[in-house]
């Protein structure tokens, strides 16, 4: 793994642990979620991506969610990888965005999705993590 992979990891952790900090003084829920909590909230974003318009409210809150994480999550990924490449200027990447820069957020989540389904035995472990190994895999750098 490059450190910048790492310490991207390490700033997400340590982030909600940070955030989470008030928040779990009203709930036991982490502020990470798992494979299997992102793919349960990635169910109703998929719902919503297809034109289902009966979500309850709060299907929609979770469908909104899992595609603010990823995007979230992305987000960081390249900063990070940016301010690592200026910083110590390497130039290896462990994913290869397309060239436009920009990808739409159903083709996002469908990418999650598929590469949580495709490994359900990773479920158990932190969702930002699954959810970079899923873009590793699909935009692989050659």
């Amino acid at each position: 793994m490059s450190k910048g992979f790492v310490l991207f990891i390490l700033c997400v952790a340590l982030s909600a642990n940070v955030g989470s900090t008030a928040a779990q003084k009203h709930t036991a829920e982490p502020s990470m979620p798992t494979g299997s909590e992102l793919l349960n909230d990635c169910r109703q974003a998929m719902r919503l991506i297809d034109g289902d318009t009966t979500l309850t409210d709060k299907e929609w809150v979770d469908g909104s969610h899992c595609t603010g994480y990823i995007n979230g999550v992305i987000d960081g990924y390249a900063v990070t990888e940016a301010a690592e490449k200026a910083r110590i200027h390497f130039s290896s990447s462990l994913i290869c965005f397309p060239k436009t820069g920009f990808m739409p957020t159903p083709q996002v989540v469908r990418v999650v999705v598929k590469y949580l389904r495709d490994n359900p035995t990773h479920l158990g472990e932190p969702g930002a993590s699954l959810v970079l190994l899923a873009m590793q895999e699909a935009f692989p750098c050659k």
